[in-house]
């Protein structure tokens, strides 16, 4: 008779792995602890208000006279702490996928500042710039922000940072160029990928193809060389059905998705949303999407990247919160920028 249960598989990794998760889910930080942060009258009081929180450990550790990348690297280092703790017992194939997608993924964000800095000309930049988490040390980030032209950086990188970088500066705009290296980027890691981790991609490409789309249409751009024809719910008909509507028609033709909603009210204009806040509204239901797998596929990836979600989301608050209290902004503008 056959076993049940195959508690040397992947399965019993995965059990394990949801337990662990699970009790982290307790101790993401609340709304009431959110306000309180918010409202805390310097980075001082922020950092004591944490100190009971996973990130106490990390932030004890801080000098007296830290700067505001101290912090940061304070957070991001409690962060990796426990991506590792998690990634440590699950199946290699998963863990490999996930640190292509998160590590690389962090890697991307950097090369994107160090482009934005360049082409300001603000070469150099500055000691805070960089959140180091991926594959890139900040020895090496800070060495091609001190770069002449930003078109050097394709030679100074390992691939597939080369070939996405390469491809991605040709475009004119910074617009387009941080578009083409988003796809790019996914590109190179979808191939590699396989279940839960692959279907998190194809989210993934859902979400920057809704947002090509929707940029093509305001600027009178045809998307048609733009798409990836990998989505999750998007398939390559959904995708030409929508690249030939336009206003309430595409908005419509996104029924039965879970887009629909964030789209439309994006379209009508409803409750302030624009284009411009619209990648906001489509992560949180990136954001909904990773959690309902969860609950579909409790023991499996699923429930992993649905947590780190949650937790990358917490790190990225909390150094919006400590940023605006280092800079002397007020409670309600960074509740602005947390929005």
């Amino acid at each position: 008779m056959d076993a049940i249960f195959d508690f040397g598989g992947r399965e019993s990794m995965y059990a394990y792995t949801h337990g662990m998760v699970s009790g982290l889910h307790g101790k993401l930080l609340r709304r009431q602890d959110y306000d309180l942060l918010i409202q805390a009258g310097s980075v001082q009081e922020v950092l004591s208000s944490l100190e009971n929180t996973p990130y106490g450990g990390a932030i004890r550790k801080l000098r007296k006279d830290f700067t505001l990348q101290d912090v940061e690297e304070a957070l991001a280092s409690e962060f990796k702490r426990t991506y590792i703790e998690i990634t440590s017992s699950i199946p290699g194939e998963d863990k490999a996928a996930l640190d292509g997608l998160l590590l690389g993924g962090w890697d991307m964000r950097n090369l994107k500042t160090v482009v934005r800095a360049l082409k300001a000309g603000f070469g150099g930049g500055s000691p805070g710039m960089f959140v180091v988490f991926g594959r890139l040390g900040r020895d090496e980030l800070t060495g091609l922000a001190g770069l002449g032209d930003a078109g050097e950086i394709p030679g100074r990188v390992p691939e597939p940072y080369s070939t996405i970088m390469g491809n991605a500066l040709r475009k004119g705009s910074q617009l387009e160029f941080e578009e083409d290296a988003d796809r790019g980027f996914l590109l190179s890691i979808l191939g590699e990928a396989r279940g839960g981790v692959r279907d998190y991609i194809r989210l993934l490409v859902d979400i920057l193809n809704l947002r090509t789309l929707m940029r093509c249409k305001a600027y009178g751009v045809d998307a048609g060389g733009h798409l990836i024809n990998e989505g999750y719910h998007l398939k390559p008909r959904k995708l030409a059905e929508l690249s030939r509507m336009d206003g309430d028609g595409f908005a419509r033709a996104l029924e039965g998705t879970p887009y629909h909603k964030a789209v439309s009210d994006t379209v009508s204009g409803a409750r302030g949303c624009t284009l411009e806040n619209l990648d906001a509204r489509l992560q949180s239901v990136l954001t909904g999407e990773a959690e309902y797998q969860a609950i579909l596929k409790p023991l499996g990836v699923a429930s992993v990247i649905a947590y780190l979600r949650r937790r990358e989301a917490e790190v990225a608050g909390l150094r919006a919160i400590v940023a605006g209290k280092w800079h002397k902004l007020g409670a309600e503008e960074i509740k602005a920028v947390l929005a």
